[in-house]
This record gives C-alpha cells, sequence and structure tokens, in this order.
C-alpha cells in the first residue's frame, strides 16, 4: 500500500487558513460497505494471529510500530507536508498513521481501522489534517489487505496466484516469473473479465475477493481481454507457505483438530472460564477475592489483549502462588481492572478439567470426569471414571490440554479410544459430532 511521501495542505492566505487538501488518487467515489465505511473485517482467529498477521503486514509496507497497547495497533511512516502562501512555501514534517482497534466478540476479532495523517507528530503542535479512512484508494487498499488476512488466516491452504493489479483490480500490471500466472500464460496488461464464471467490477474490493481469495492447489477459470480478444485460461494456485499469525490460529477453524473455543476450562480453586468469560468464581478463590464475578469478560490478562482460546488465557493466568496476575474486565458497560493473587492451580496442564465437546465428555488429564447424555463418548460405552490410555494407537499424554486436541476433530470423523476400567482394559471408536 503507497501513501504519497509528500502532501499538499493548499495554498494558505494571509490569515493562514488551510485551502482544501489533495487527497491520494482514487478511481472516483470509493464506499466500503462495512458497518462505519471505514475498513473493517471479523476473523475467526485469536487476538495474538491477527496483531501478528498486522504487524507483518505494515512492517513489510514499510511502516514503524508508534504503539501497541491492550487492543490498539498504531503503525506511522514519516511523510512531509508542504504549504505556500503568497510570499513564500514551507515543508512541514509529518506521519501517515494508521490505528487497528481489535474487539474480541463472538464471532471473531472485529478490526476497526482509521488512516489519518498528521502534522509536526510527537509535539505540542501535532495536529491531524486529513483522515482517508472513508472513501479513499488508501481505505480500499487498507480493506483489501484485511479481506486477504481474513481469508488466509481462516483457510485451510490458502493459495496465490502472483500477480500485481492496477487499481481496479481487473488490469494485470506483472506477473512473478514462475508463479502460477505466468505459468497459466496470463501477461500483463490481460483484462480479467471473470473468474469462474463470477464477473469482476468496478469494486476492486470485490475484484480482490474474486481473484485472489481462492485454496492452494485448486485449478479456476479465468476469462481475459487481451489486445481486444477474448480468452480462457486455466490457472493453479500455488502454495502460499507461512502465513503470519497462522501458527497462533483460532480452533474456529472447522477444520483444526483443537479444543473449541468456548469449552469449559475448569482452574481449580479459581473457578471456570469458557474463552475469555468467567462462567462461575470458587467462593473463597482468587477470583472472589480480586472482586471477579460470574459473567464478567476478560479483555486483558497482564495487559496483554486475551485469546478467543480458554486454554491459553487459563495458562497465563495460571502461576507460581503468591504472585499476582493483572486482569482487565467488562462487566456490563462497566471496564474494570482488578490483581489476582494466584494461589495453588499451578497449571492448567494435566490439572485443567476440559469439556471436549466433539466426543461429549469432560477430562481432567487422562480421566473421564463427566459424560454428556446421549453423546459419542457415552454412546460408545465409555463410562465416568475410565482413564484413557491410547489415543488412536498412540499413548496419551500427562496433559489434558495434549489429550483434548486429539479427542477433538470434525464432525462424522472416529476417534479409536483405548480405555482401562478396573483391571479391564478396553478400545471403542468415537464417532464425533461437534456442536
Amino acid at each position: 500500500m503507497m501513501f504519497h511521501n509528500k502532501r499538499n495542505l493548499g495554498v494558505v492566505v494571509t490569515v493562514f487558513i488551510l485551502a482544501a487538501f489533495l487527497g491520494c488518487a482514487t478511481t472516483g467515489p470509493v464506499q466500503l460497505d462495512t458497518s462505519t465505511g471505514k475498513p473493517e473485517v471479523v476473523v475467526k482467529a485469536t487476538m495474538k494471529s491477527v496483531a501478528e498477521y498486522l504487524t507483518s503486514e505494515m512492517l513489510s509496507w514499510d511502516y514503524m510500530i508508534k504503539n501497541q497497547t491492550g487492543n490498539v495497533l498504531v503503525f506511522n511512516k514519516t511523510m512531509e507536508y508542504y504549504q505556500t502562501s503568497m510570499f513564500a512555501s514551507e515543508t512541514i514534517p509529518g506521519e501517515w498513521r494508521i490505528t487497528y482497534n481489535l474487539l474480541d466478540t463472538s464471532n471473531g476479532i472485529r478490526v476497526m481501522t482509521t488512516i489519518v495523517g498528521v502534522k509536526y507528530p510527537n509535539s505540542a503542535y501535532e495536529q491531524v489534517v486529513e483522515d482517508t479512512s472513508k472513501g479513499t484508494q488508501d481505505s480500499v487498499n487498507l480493506q483489501k489487505m484485511l479481506d486477504s488476512m481474513k481469508y488466509r488466516l481462516e483457510t485451510e491452504n490458502p493459495g496465490k496466484i502472483s500477480v500485481s493489479m492496477g487499481d481496479d483490480y481487473r488490469t494485470i500490471e506483472g506477473v512473478d516469473k514462475g508463479g502460477a500466472a505466468e505459468k497459466a500464460g496470463l501477461q500483463a496488461k490481460d483484462i480479467i473479465l471473470s473468474v469462474d464464471g463470477v464477473q469482476t467490477t468496478n469494486n476492486p474490493v470485490e475484484n480482490n475477493k474474486i481473484i485472489f481469495l481462492k485454496q492452494a492447489g485448486t485449478t479456476h477459470e479465468f476469462t481475459i481481454e487481451r489486445k481486444g480478444n477474448i480468452q480462457n485460461i486455466s490457472v493453479v494456485f500455488q502454495e502460499r507457505g507461512d502465513i503470519p499469525g497462522k501458527s497462533t490460529a483460532s480452533p474456529l477453524s472447522s477444520e483444526t483438530k483443537t479444543i473449541p473455543s468456548d469449552a469449559n476450562i475448569d482452574l481449580q480453586g479459581y473457578g471456570i472460564i469458557s474463552g475469555a468469560k468467567i462462567v462461575s468464581v470458587t467462593e473463597g478463590g482468587p477470583f472472589e477475592k480480586a472482586g471477579m464475578q460470574k459473567d464478567d469478560v476478560m479483555t486483558m490478562i497482564d495487559g496483554d489483549p486475551v485469546s478467543s482460546s480458554g486454554i491459553e488465557n487459563a495458562k497465563r493466568l495460571a502461576g507460581k502462588p503468591g504472585t499476582s496476575v493483572v486482569v482487565a474486565l467488562k462487566r456490563g458497560a462497566q471496564e474494570l481492572t482488578v490483581a489476582v493473587i494466584r494461589t495453588e492451580i499451578q497449571t492448567v496442564q494435566g490439572d485443567a478439567s476440559i469439556n471436549v465437546a466433539g466426543i461429549g465428555a469432560v477430562i481432567d488429564g487422562a480421566k473421564i470426569v463427566s459424560l454428556t447424555a446421549g453423546g459419542p463418548a457415552e454412546k460408545a460405552g465409555i463410562r465416568k471414571g475410565d482413564v484413557i490410555v491410547m489415543i488412536d494407537g498412540d499413548t496419551v499424554s500427562s496433559s489434558g490440554v495434549e489429550n483434548s486436541k486429539r479427542l477433538a476433530g470434525k464432525t462424522n470423523t472416529s476417534v479409536v479410544v483405548t480405555l482401562k476400567r478396573g483391571d479391564q482394559e478396553i478400545t471403542v471408536p468415537v464417532i464425533r459430532k461437534n456442536p
């Protein structure tokens, strides 16, 4: 994404009133189809994944990290303003400033964005002199990036075509050597008319989705115009490789075998959490002593944004007895910050009772603590008190977290569980059913 390094503040008359700004070039009126009209997206991933992706992307655009506090990420890039009067012209230091506000919602991480130009940054005279968050090429470029992030973090094996596009996102400006586009025969100056029968339009945000957001290894039919002739070309999308934040992507993806983000995690002696929500507090425990209540929603732990994963939050809450952890909470419209003095839970690994929704059982380490009536585990003949010794032929871990990851999976897939029941050892297949 490119912003001008110099910007014109316009002609200043004798009283130095700024005239109209010269905004970044646009292809005409551009209105984003979002709730605010500014770039935004909701991503089914962890807060950490989204922050890592945005940071990597902004650094690749030569932005610097200005501030990252809690759920707010701010990036800046130095530039200059210039303004002229009847008698002279002057250059004024400035910067582009892009702010991402991340909000953990029930549907995922909501990312909201503002783009402003600032003159005299970091001084007593700092002033925002333009906002290009709406109706500009800047906002369009940022929305395309956010849509791409959503697709890449949520999709198993997202692919790439390896082309650069003009502002309209219909005309190819260049093709990467050895990339999917070059191998298929696409060329610079080709105009993409449709992909798989879906026509491109004058909306570059929609064109980005139509052209770029495809899985690796899949074949797509491109209809193009080249020197007045219409052609059809098949393109096989290539592997994208490492994606920033992907390693910490949320278990909300239907393809991953992880613990559901809304699993009930029992922090013994503290209470139960589900994602970032406090489901219950133990009487006389650290949560209750700190003033935390049922239905409070954690927003930060020790100054860092919470994860949508209860397991990750539980790991960060656990620690050495006598040490403290600072927790920011939302209670209705009220925001609170409390200090929790840790006691003896010590570790989530192997000690917490974890609800494995995919099989309808709660486990503590390798032990079956309880079963969902009529659930997959009960139907397979598993009983409360059984101890798991193998999962799909491999020895269980002492960690309930690791065992839960191996037990969870896609609906209608099976997992073979070997159990010890007294002196008896039995093996049963469990057909997963996710709620």
